[in-house]
C-alpha cells in the first residue's frame, strides 16, 4: 500500500477554496420579453390583468409579476401568475406557499 503525499488534503481543501471565491455566486437572468407580453388569451378564455396589494408584494419580494384573470370579470374561471426575481438573496427569495395559501400552507 502506497502511502499518499502528505500535502494532497491540503492540496484539494485550497483548490476547492480558489473555485469557490473565484465563481460568480449567482447570475441575474434576464427576462427575454415583459411578462406583460404573455398570451391575453389562454384556452378561449380572454384574460383581465390584476394586480396585487403592496402588502403582498412585498411579502412575495419579487421583482415584476404578472397576475391574469381569465373568465368573465364577476367570476373568473382560473388565474394565472407569474413571478419573476432578479436576484434572491437573503429576504428577497421565491416565497414559500404558507405566505400565499390560505390555512398557512398545503
Amino acid at each position: 500500500m502506497t502511502a499518499r503525499p502528505w500535502w494532497l488534503p491540503a492540496g484539494v481543501l485550497g483548490l476547492g477554496c480558489v473555485f469557490a471565491f473565484t465563481t460568480q455566486r449567482q447570475r441575474l437572468p434576464a427576462l427575454q420579453a415583459p411578462l406583460a407580453t404573455l398570451p391575453v388569451e389562454l384556452a378561449g378564455r380572454a384574460g383581465t390583468d390584476r394586480r396585487l396589494s403592496p402588502a403582498e408584494e412585498e411579502v412575495a419580494g419579487m421583482t415584476t409579476y404578472l397576475f391574469r384573470a381569465f373568465g368573465s370579470d364577476s367570476s373568473p374561471e382560473f388565474t394565472v401568475y407569474v413571478g419573476f426575481y432578479e436576484r434572491q438573496t437573503q429576504g428577497r427569495t421565491i416565497h414559500s406557499p404558507k405566505n400565499c395559501l390560505p390555512g398557512a400552507g398545503w
